[in-house]
């Protein structure tokens, strides 16, 4: 009798993938299979490593305050738009405008939820905000 493991599809399946979809896809895997705790944990950790970069990329120059409410303005902004199309992609194009990426990949791992800027400063300043 034969056996086989879900890896054999799956290997087949990623090997057929363009290699930026396939590791999407690794990752996300990867992420289903692990604990639902550290899971959580390892994706606060990269949503507040992505606010932390839309901060530093789009919000240069201004005090953490308005910085923060300046994101967390347009945040709401893009989850009340295009995070309603959007939520089911897992990673925008290249070709899409860097804050809209920036947005869409700090929703992602939000879960879509919303940010007040005072949880932002807080999490700019290496403090977990929830």
């Amino acid at each position: 009798m034969m056996t086989h493991s879900l890896a054999d599809p799956v290997s087949g399946i990623l090997a057929r993938l363009p290699p930026d979809e396939a590791a999407l896809l690794r990752e996300a895997l990867a992420e289903a299979a692990a604990p639902r705790w550290r899971s959580r944990g390892a994706r606060l950790d990269k949503r507040d490593a992505a606010i932390r970069d839309a901060l530093g990329s789009f919000y240069t120059g201004l005090p953490p305050s308005t910085a923060a409410k300046a994101l967390e303005r347009d945040f709401c902004a893009y989850l009340s738009g295009g995070w309603l199309r959007e939520r089911v992609i897992l990673e925008l194009a290249p070709a899409a405008d860097a804050k809209r990426r920036a947005l869409h990949r700090i929703a992602r791992l939000s879960d879509g939820g919303s940010l007040g800027w005072r949880q932002i400063v807080n999490i700019n300043e290496g403090a977990r905000g929830g």
